[in-house]
């Protein structure tokens, strides 16, 4: 078991006007400090400012050159996704190919509805998009064109499959991903217990386990 860390943004940050030094600094620390890898999450519609998580990946690739660069979940159905793919590959150049990119269909309305886009069927373009963006990175054509690959990104990066317990998801991370990361905040312990027993009974490996929020055994304060 490899221990990483996950990098949580607030406005509080920038207050100095310091928010890009923070972002670095954390960086270099976690590095400095042995972590294997530094991960971020994504979101937008939900009552608190956001940061683009791949722009703030590509910050902390600038000054870091060994740990992974991971985001868990990043929600294809809210983004474009030929355009997506451009960005990601981007990300996975100027990082020297420490990218792992968590991807999911999304489970908060709210993004949804700040995009104007399907919530409801979010899991079959979910599908569609991965479909899309592989095809990109691997220089098919994809509506009439096609996005030259860069150097070295052939392929795109490694692919974790986010499901906090859907049996289908699970085994289509065993099968068809680089892994499976299911949902530490969200999920209880018997999710998580019984999505690992589907995850190696398909033959999946490499799981994931980010945003953890152990249960309270102390009453909360007031």
């Amino acid at each position: 078991m490899r221990v990483s860390t996950m990098i949580r943004i607030s406005p509080a940050m920038s207050a100095d006007g310091g928010l890009m030094d923070r972002v670095t600094d954390f960086g270099r620390k976690v590095e400095a400090r042995g972590f294997p890898g530094i991960w971020i999450g994504d979101s937008m519609g939900r009552g608190r400012p956001t940061l683009d998580s791949l722009q703030v990946l590509t910050a902390l690739a600038a000054v870091t050159s060994k740990v992974a660069l991971g985001i868990s979940v990043l929600q294809l159905p809210l983004r474009h996704p030929v355009e997506l793919a451009h960005r990601v590959q981007s990300l996975q150049a100027m990082s020297n190919n420490r990218l792992i990119l968590g991807v999911g269909s999304g489970s908060t309305r709210d993004d949804f509805e700040l995009l104007g886009y399907d919530y409801d069927h979010r899991f079959r373009i979910f599908k569609n998009d991965l479909e899309i963006m592989n095809k990109v990175w691997n220089g098919e054509p994809v509506n009439g064109g096609t996005l030259a690959t860069w150097p070295g990104c052939k392929g795109g990066p490694p692919i974790l499959i986010g499901a906090w317990r859907s049996p289908r998801w699970i085994t289509y991370a065993a099968k068809h991903a680089q892994g499976w990361t299911p949902s530490g905040r969200y999920s209880s312990l018997e999710d998580l217990a019984s999505g690992m027993q589907v995850y190696r009974e398909q033959g999946g490996d490499n799981a994931v386990l980010a945003n953890w929020k152990p249960p309270r055994t102390t009453p909360a304060e007031p």
